[in-house]
């Protein structure tokens, strides 16, 4: 949300919420501050500040900590996550490790990876 208006594209399962604008909204006509939901079901919202135009392509200047798994379910869902791959005696914690890959380090960030990323999807 920007400015008290919605941009997305329309979902079905989220008729409820009105899109006003259902077009891409370039970061460049955003407000410097806006709000990002992400995954309406889970409800993983990102206060968003744009610090400037920077360079030719967008990038990230700084960060914490790894992006969650996908479908972990949620902000509560990563909590439980981080809690069960965190003590080796939680009923969940083999199966959670074996589901994203053997290893999940929440400290974890990477600026040149996380700009690479952004470069191929966003240019």
């Amino acid at each position: 949300m920007a400015d008290g208006v919605r941009y997305g594209v329309p979902d079905p399962d989220w008729a409820e919420l009105e899109v006003e604008d259902e077009t891409t909204a370039w970061l460049r006509d955003l407000p410097a501050r806006f709000e990002y939901l992400y995954d309406f079901g889970d409800g993983w919202e990102h206060d968003v500040e744009v610090l400037g135009r920077g360079g030719e392509t967008p990038g990230c200047v700084e960060g914490t900590g790894d992006c969650p798994p996908e479908d972990c379910g949620g902000p509560w869902g990563y909590q439980n996550f981080l809690k069960a791959i965190g003590n080796k005696k939680h009923k969940e914690h083999k199966e959670l490790l074996e589901w994203v890959g053997g290893s999940f380090d929440p400290e974890h960030f990477d600026l040149d990876e996380v700009n690479d990323l952004l470069g191929s999807v966003l240019v």
